[in-house]
């Protein structure tokens, strides 16, 4: 199980990679 903290940097781990891929995936447009 993971702590409330690491739980908590996975997800924003996970949400700055979306927002990476559309940022890339707007230049690419």
């Amino acid at each position: 199980m993971l702590t409330c903290g690491e739980n908590e940097g996975l997800n924003r781990m996970v949400q700055q990679r979306g927002s990476i891929k559309k940022y890339i995936s707007g230049i690419i447009k």
